[in-house]
């Protein structure tokens, strides 16, 4: 019983995650990026992969 709620605590978190980053994203990009920025999307995008596995995992 505690597992099964431990999963749905976590795949509610795994949504929360995708939709954060998506929205992240989307306030960094532009038509130019620097250096950084890219960085940043990156490591973005590396959380969002992990949250888009760990949803169709769980």
């Amino acid at each position: 019983m505690n597992l099964e709620i431990i999963l749905r605590y976590v795949h509610f978190i795994s949504i929360f995650t995708i939709v954060g980053t998506l929205a992240s994203e989307h306030l960094i990009l532009k038509k130019e990026l620097k250096r950084a920025e890219i960085g940043k999307l990156a490591r973005i995008d590396m959380v969002y992969g992990l949250a888009a596995m760990t949803l169709l995992i769980v």
